[in-house]
């Protein structure tokens, strides 16, 4: 059984201000997807994935279908939402694949 125990805040992007607003704040069990380092124009970085899976609701309905207008906030971490997976669309569980800003 997993537990939902590490706490995330959902940001949501303000159209008019271009800026993002706290939306939700969920509880999530968070795994590690992925640690890639990058050469970018001669630079590295390091690239962290994150999936966060949140219990479904009303609330992170639109998530699946409008990423971009997201973000997640975890540890003083800010991630971009890549991609959201309800599964079978059974509205059990959300996951949220998330990449480090």
């Amino acid at each position: 059984m997993k537990v939902y125990d590490k706490p995330i805040d959902i940001l949501i992007l303000n159209e008019k201000t271009e800026q993002y607003e706290p939306f939700l704040r969920l509880h999530a069990h968070v795994n590690r997807a992925s640690e890639t380092e990058r050469l970018s124009g001669g630079s590295e970085r390091d690239t962290v994935t994150l999936t966060f899976e949140v219990r479904y609701c009303a609330a992170v309905a639109d998530i699946s279908y409008n990423t971009e207008n997201y973000r997640i906030g975890y540890r003083s971490m800010m991630f971009n939402v890549a991609a959201a997976d309800d599964y079978m669309e059974g509205h059990k569980t959300l996951k949220l694949t998330g990449v480090k800003l």
